[in-house]
């Protein structure tokens, strides 16, 4: 009988807090260039 993975798993990998720390420094970083550039489409 062979392994099944929930289904889950493959739409929510497990994000460790390396890749939570990334996360945080790519929206940083598009905040700030949203901040100089004002015709750049806000995202937030």
């Amino acid at each position: 009988m062979r392994e099944i993975n929930p289904p889950h798993v493959l739409l929510e990998p497990p994000i460790d807090f390396e890749t939570t720390q990334n996360i945080e420094f790519i929206l940083d970083s598009v905040y700030e260039v949203n901040n100089e550039n004002d015709n750049v489409p806000k995202l937030f």
